[in-house]
């Protein structure tokens, strides 16, 4: 369905080349290296990447494989922060109708009467509004939909974070996806630098019911607990969180219930993955009324 290629942060890279291949030929190791081939060339980069640049690859259709390789020509290095790929087992889908329908950007008929917009899937949290129950200096919700993901040092003058503030024993983040949209994925990164055990007990919650303001945390609870945190989450560390079948909603909540002793939620980054709701069409107006009949003439 998809991988994107995170470029290196901290320096000018101009290196191109760079080929991608998909297949089930394993490639786990330097011996191997005669065998790329072996596995499908679906990519290969023709331009420069910026600094700390995410580069996407869309798949339509999607490409069925197991193994995914990276491979640079005609250069000593390769480099990247990052490396994700996004699809799902074909073995657990469940729903392969609608699962397929929103790989292809085809409309999908559900229980609902709706279906799934013509589009590729992408990241509806970036760039929408967020909100936060508190915040800390200048450390806001909206760093957290920015689309940077990693970071080296904290900066209060150039913020890469969303951090709660002091008092806050039950911080939340949100964001509002403008409309309901089928999910399929979240992705919940973590803080960079510093204090990456605070994230613990997260909870994930996906509805309609607008979370905004620090008074609406009564109002956590109408939407839907779909996820809660069970491991611990290292610095930077990326938590993907798949839904099969995908879940429809607008709003998504990630509140932190770490305790009262270090209760704080910091986020570098909240992604959405999935494509806007189509809600069904309204039903035809009725006909007109037929015309009187004319008067019957005299006797």
């Amino acid at each position: 369905m998809e991988v994107v290629i995170w470029r290196r942060c901290d320096a000018n890279d101009a290196k191109v080349n760079g080929e991608l291949r998909i297949g089930n030929f394993s490639i786990p190791g330097g011996s191997n290296i005669s065998s790329l081939s072996s596995n499908t060339l679906v990519w290969t980069q023709t331009t420069v990447l910026g600094q700390c640049e995410a580069y996407p690859i869309f798949f339509d259709p999607p490409i069925v494989g197991r193994w995914v390789t990276m491979a640079m020509n005609n250069t000593r290095h390769l480099i990247m922060v990052e490396f994700q790929v996004f699809g799902f087992p074909v073995i657990n889908m469940t729903e392969p109708a609608t699962t397929f329908a929103l790989f292809k950007g085809v409309g999908s008929t559900t229980n609902n009467g709706g279906g799934a917009q013509k589009s590729k899937i992408s990241n509806l949290a970036l760039g929408r509004p967020a909100y936060s129950s508190s915040v800390y200096l200048s450390f806001g919700p909206a760093t957290a939909v920015n689309g940077v993901t990693y970071y080296i040092s904290s900066d209060s003058a150039n913020p890469q974070f969303l951090h709660s503030n002091y008092n806050d024993y039950y911080p939340w983040f949100s964001v509002d996806l403008g409309n309901l949209s089928y999910i399929v994925e979240v992705v919940i990164w973590n803080r960079c630098d510093d204090a990456e055990y605070r994230m613990n007990n997260a909870e994930l919650r996906i509805g309609n019911v607008s979370i905004r303001w620090g008074s609406d945390s009564s109002s956590l609870s109408c939407n839907t607990l779909v996820w809660t945190q069970t491991t611990a989450m290292g610095k930077c560390e990326a938590r993907p969180i798949f839904f099969n079948p995908p879940i429809v909603g607008r709003w998504l909540t990630l509140a932190n219930n770490n305790g009262l002793s270090d209760p704080y939620l910091q986020l570098t980054e909240f992604q959405v993955f999935g494509v806007p709701f189509v809600p069904p069409p309204p039903p035809p107006p009725s006909p007109p009324p037929p015309p009187p009949s004319p008067p019957s003439p005299p006797p």
